[in-house]
């Protein structure tokens, strides 16, 4: 009797397994002010998908304050079939986000660019503006049964603020073993509308 609990049991936890939800948190002690300082966090962080993940957040960070150094971050975090090589309008290493990516960027930064990035990191809210807290700044992802996609990329899902759901980013790993942002689109999608401000 005993033996065919244990098996039951067995076989149970088996099948729910694959639509269990493992949740990790990344934490990251400051925003980087110079693209060797962000290249020298990716290569702490990026060993995995969640770190690939938050190293494109970080990227979308520092665009806001910054679109240069912003626009020579994501160049560092995308995947090669992101980027185009060559060019006058290289923006680092010799490369830059290929025209399809920089008009993404452009366009969902000019309407969202001053809380965006923020309704990802954990404890900002619609209500005080997605006003960042003091550092570290954290984010909280999941993975889920359709994670592993049959090309070897991962798709992961990073909570919003401004939003109902967890958000999908994918990445897939170089042949350095740094994770990679293969497809961002949901991350530029609109949130929550911020209060309006009535001191005018």
């Amino acid at each position: 009797m005993m033996k065919q609990f244990l098996l039951a049991a067995l076989l149970f936890s088996c099948f729910i397994a694959p639509q269990a939800k493992a949740q990790i948190t990344q934490s990251i002690a400051k925003i980087p002010t110079t693209i060797e300082d962000f290249v020298e966090l990716r290569n702490q962080l990026a060993s995995t998908p969640e770190g690939g993940a938050t190293t494109f957040v970080v990227a979308m960070m520092m665009y806001t304050e910054n679109e240069t150094l912003g626009m020579q971050a994501f160049t560092v975090v995308l995947d090669q079939n992101n980027l185009v090589e060559g060019g006058a309008k290289s923006v680092y290493m010799g490369f830059s986000p290929s025209p399809r990516v920089q008009h993404d960027i452009r366009n969902y930064y000019g309407k969202y660019k001053d809380h965006l990035a923020n309704s990802y990191i954990v404890g900002t809210s619609h209500t005080d503006n997605y006003k960042l807290s003091s550092a570290p700044y954290k984010m909280e992802f999941t993975r889920n049964r359709y994670t592993e996609q049959t090309d070897g990329s991962m798709r992961i899902f990073i909570k919003c603020n401004g939003a109902d759901s967890p958000r999908p980013i994918t990445l897939k790993k170089n042949n350095r073993g740094i994770w990679k942002v293969t497809n961002y689109s949901s991350l530029f999608v609109g949130v929550r509308k911020m209060p309006k401000d009535d001191r005018l």
